[in-house]
């Protein structure tokens, strides 16, 4: 199976389409933009690396951090005034182009709540010569820098020019849904004549009764943030929370401004510069002979080991959670906007065998975020990682507390298409990590979606659904053990530290291993029994067990058992957060669209969802192997270890064109024959055990069928590309045969 294959099923399996970026014209040059707030005209860059600069078909975009419009002290408390809600100064991309009368521009923004809720203003150095022109900002910005011939100040219902001669009106036009600020300037007011301008700019928030921007107070309890106008500003602290130009060393930076190895969400140098008010190191310069060339320019950089932040533009924005940084309550901070950010690792490795590698996205702990899992080194980092030349994605998921559900699933799933999309990866080897909550998540997401993972190495994993309490199942809304037959064919590579404080015994992943070996699957678990078996991550005695997994171990697309479980819980929360479009579950392997049996209830939220588990437990003897051998791994000689755990080897098995499966609260369910290695072409024999009403589809073409049981005949539809068969089920076996010719 190719990859381009690979990750159209995975889209297939979670992520329903919602219109994907516009692919860059064949020419910039002859597209004409109008100042509409549309993006059709526009396309999204290629490559989204905060801190670079693209030459793409006459278009130049820089990319800016995701989440840093954090002002001068490193933190920002919105007000609750509208005006200022929202992520509102959060600009990702901006972007320039020209044409013959207008150099147009689209500012691209992580959220926008109102059109009128963000300023962003340009200065421009026209001439190349930073001792001429100059001087502060218009409007209130409290900004002054060198060498502008031109400021452009625009919100999203008005705009600018200012510079020498006087303030000229320009057309703005803004999109909340697309988060975007579109404006254009004449050229007979600034005409670029295809050389080289200087720019320098920021973002704020805007005060349309005062019409400037809104001030910044120092001394306010909010920290760094925005107030209404008329508060007591500073000359020296500008009035920008987003500066722009932050830019990668090897990229035209320097250190002053190279935001990559700064922490949480990058604006370390945004916060010194603001605070000193001197923002003069941060600026790009735009070549519009490079522009009308329509040539591609892309930044390279060096050599080695890369370890920094990607940005995507989210499938799963808008929805209904309110936008941009919000608490959610238990989970924490949400993030919640159109572009999301993650942590990337390319190995040198890689770098140097650009061929097929394997994919390890790494899943933070709680209160933690994409930045962590820094890379070291040490036996993971070496024996695992860069031994095996693997790409190692660091996801947000859209939260620090948000327990990889709904959002933060969809997220991690995000994050491993836009990977696939820029690097190569081997679809036959991604595997999935995290440590606690992250634990957690890495076995929650597998469950949910087993056939995208070769295997999983789960660290310090709670196993129910929450931190608070620790409860066991009866009080939970779902719980990992439960739901552990979902990982039938992904081998589990598991560690737990018996003096873990904080996932203690009773909600520390042993249930979850002790059930594991009830269902005899491949599984390896570690207990640290000393003093260090603490909440301990991937710095742990197993790196060795975690490489040879990743060295002999692919993804099973085709397994002879397929067991599956979900829970309607997982539906009310992705309704919930607004994205149950974009998560499909009832799906693994040759198995597709379960769906639940509408349950008799009054509550009409469970007669939609469902109660209880849906699942199914199915076998094809068309596959050439059956039930594995298990041998018990032996324990680990280490007095301070202790290992448990099953080796599988497959059996043969002689294919005959039958399968069985047993099925539970589902009034749907359909079987991929071809998978499953049957065929309708011949007598085909089923033997099903069910609760009630059923549909089985049985996904295949066929000219003319029959279906028998007990002798008589089955309800049975012929369709395009499947059968369809009504049955009754019940725990005792029913067996139906269908011929077709």
């Amino acid at each position: 199976m190719g990859l381009k294959a690979f990750f159209a099923l995975l889209l297939a399996l979670c992520l329903a389409s919602s219109g994907a970026a516009s692919a860059a014209p064949s020419t910039g040059v002859s597209m004409q933009h109008k100042v509409d707030g549309k993006i059709a005209d526009w396309f999204e860059p290629s490559d989204l690396v905060p801190g670079t600069a693209t030459y793409e078909a006459g278009q130049w975009s820089f990319i800016d951090y995701p989440y840093d419009d954090h002002g001068a002290g490193g933190s920002f408390t919105y007000p609750d005034d509208v005006r200022y809600s929202g992520n509102a100064a959060d600009i990702v991309v901006l972007q320039i182009t020209v044409d013959e009368r207008n150099v147009h521009y689209l500012a691209r923004f992580d959220t926008l709540t109102a059109a009128d809720s963000t300023v962003l203003a340009l200065a421009v150095d026209t001439d190349g010569k930073e001792i001429t022109g100059g001087g502060r900002w218009p409007l209130g910005a409290d900004v002054s820098t060198p060498g502008w011939e031109h400021v452009i100040t625009v919100w999203g219902t008005g705009g600018s020019v200012t510079s020498s001669k006087g303030t000229v009106r320009i057309p703005v036009a803004a999109d909340t849904t697309e988060n975007v600020i579109e404006f254009s300037v004449p050229r007979k007011i600034a005409d670029p004549k295809y050389v080289t301008w200087r720019y320098r700019g920021g973002t704020g928030v805007w005060d349309k009764q005062a019409k400037t921007w809104a001030e910044v107070m120092p001394s306010s309890p909010l920290g760094s943030g925005s107030a209404p106008a008329g508060g007591t500003g500073s000359a020296s602290q500008p009035d920008i929370f987003n500066l722009l130009f932050r830019s990668r060393l090897y990229d035209g930076g320097s250190k002053a401004t190279d935001e990559n190895e700064s922490g949480d969400f990058q604006y370390s140098q945004q916060s010194a510069a603001l605070a000193s008010g001197n923002i003069r190191p941060f600026y790009r310069d735009v070549s519009f002979r490079k522009l009308r060339s329509n040539k591609t320019i892309v930044p390279s950089p060096p050599p080695g080991d890369l370890d920094f932040t990607r940005v995507f533009a989210s499938r799963g924005f808008p929805n209904k959670l309110a936008e941009g940084v919000a608490s959610s309550g238990a989970s924490g901070n949400l993030y919640n906007g159109k572009y999301q950010p993650y942590r990337m690792f390319v190995p040198a490795s890689y770098r140097a065998d650009s061929s097929p590698a394997p994919m390890l996205p790494l899943l933070h702990g709680w209160t933690g975020n994409h930045r962590g899992f820094n890379a070291q080194d040490n036996d993971f980092w070496n024996t695992v990682v860069r031994n095996n030349r693997a790409l190692v994605p660091k996801p947000l998921g859209r939260g620090e507390e948000i327990w990889y559900e709904h959002l933060g699933e969809l997220d991690v799933l995000e994050v491993m298409r836009d990977v696939a999309a820029h690097y190569n990866v081997d679809p036959k080897r991604i595997y999935l990590g995290g440590t606690s909550m992250g634990g957690l998540g890495t076995i929650k997401i597998a469950e949910a979606h087993p056939d995208l993972f070769a295997g999983i190495f789960p660290s310090v994993p709670p196993t129910s659904d929450r931190a608070m309490g620790y409860v066991l199942p009866a009080a939970n809304d779902w719980d990992l053990v439960e739901q552990a037959d979902s990982l039938r064919n992904v081998p589990v590579r598991n560690f737990t530290g018996t003096y873990d404080a904080l996932v203690p015994l009773g909600n520390d992943s042993r249930r979850f291993c002790d059930r594991l070996n009830e269902l005899t699957y491949d599984y390896d678990c570690w207990r640290d029994i000393s003093e260090n078996g603490t909440h301990r991550g991937y710095e742990n005695d197993r790196a060795a067990q975690i490489a040879q997994l990743m060295h002999e171990h692919q993804l099973v697309r085709n397994p002879a058992r397929v067991t599956y479980e979900f829970h309607p819980i997982w539906y009310r929360q992705a309704a919930a957060a607004g994205v149950a479009g974009l998560l499909n579950y009832g799906r693994a392997y040759w198995v597709r669209s379960m769906h639940y049996r509408a349950p008799a209830s009054s509550d009409a939220e469970r007669r939609f969802f469902g109660t209880g588990y849906g699942s199914v437990e199915a076998r094809s003897f068309g596959i050439s192997f059956g039930d594995p051998i298990a041998t018990t791994i032996q324990d680990d000689p280490s007095p301070t270890l202790v290992r448990e755990g099953l080796v599988l080897t497959q059996v043969g098995n002689i294919p005959r064109n039958a399968f069985e499966a047993r099925v539970a609260n589902l009034s749907s369910i359909t079987f991929d024959v071809q998978r499953m290695g049957l065929s309708l072409e011949a007598p085909l024999r089923a033997q099903l055990r069910g609760d009630g009403n059923l549909t089985v589809n049985l996904l295949g073409k066929a000219r003319s069928c029959v279906a028998r049981s007990g002798g008589k005949y089955v309800p049975l539809r012929v369709m395009k590309d499947r059968l369809a068969l009504s049955l009754n089920l019940s725990s005792a076996t029913t067996t139906v045969a269908v011929s077709c010719r």
